[in-house]
C-alpha cells in the first residue's frame, strides 16, 4: 500500500481515537502525509500536538460522529451498540454547533 501511494502528491489519514498518536507506519509518507487525529481526551491531545514534529499532522480534541437523526445513526438503534454522546465523565468537551 505505501509503495503504491508513494507516487501521489499527498496522502490523507483520519485517525479516530488517537490517544497514543498516529502509527509509525503513516510517518513513512513524510511531507506527503496529511493526518487529522481525533480523541476525546483534551489533555492527551494537547500533549500529542505539542510533541508532533510533522507539519501535516493535526490533533483535534473532540467527538467524531453523525447527527442523531442521520439515517445511519437511527438504523443502529436497538442493536446493542455503545450509547452516542460519549462518556459524561470524560475530559472531552462536546462541540456546540448552531
Amino acid at each position: 500500500m505505501v509503495a503504491e501511494a508513494a507516487a501521489v502528491a499527498r496522502f490523507g489519514v483520519v485517525d479516530v481515537g488517537c490517544s497514543s498518536g498516529i502509527d509509525a507506519a503513516w510517518r513513512g509518507f513524510g511531507a506527503k502525509l496529511r493526518a487529522f487525529c481525533f480523541d476525546v481526551d483534551i489533555a492527551e491531545v494537547k500533549i500529542l500536538a505539542a510533541a508532533e514534529t510533522m507539519p501535516g499532522v493535526r490533533y483535534v480534541a473532540g467527538f467524531v460522529g453523525v447527527p442523531d437523526d442521520q439515517p445511519f445513526a437511527t438504523a443502529r438503534t436497538g442493536r446493542g451498540v455503545a450509547p452516542r454522546g460519549g462518556d459524561p465523565g470524560s475530559s472531552a468537551e462536546r462541540p456546540q454547533f448552531g
